[in-house]
């Protein structure tokens, strides 16, 4: 995958996530479907990614790796956790 294709794809992703932020001024009804959006970006940027998570048990852990290697695991813990409280809660995009 192209680095430009990636970079566009963190910039669609931090863009997503600062809309959402911005609930009182959307309703709900956009912030679902962006949340939806920004869940869906979320997986294609793992799935590109997925040669990160073979690389985890390669090579020596120093102190910085380990540092961003838990901040990444907690992320995707959190994201994961995100995901699956919005489906659950959804009225309008996952109303069944």
């Amino acid at each position: 995958m192209s680095r430009k294709v990636k970079i566009s794809l963190d910039i669609v992703m931090t863009l997503l996530i600062i809309f959402l932020m911005g609930y009182s001024l959307t309703g709900q009804m956009l912030h679902e479907w962006g949340g939806t959006i920004c869940l869906i970006t979320f997986i294609i940027h793992n799935i590109i990614n997925r040669k990160w998570y073979k690389s985890l048990f390669k090579g020596k852990y120093n102190f910085f790796r380990l540092i961003r290697t838990a901040i990444n695991l907690l992320t995707l813990i959190a994201a994961c956790c995100l995901g699956i409280s919005g489906i659950m809660m959804s009225s309008y995009v996952f109303s069944f």
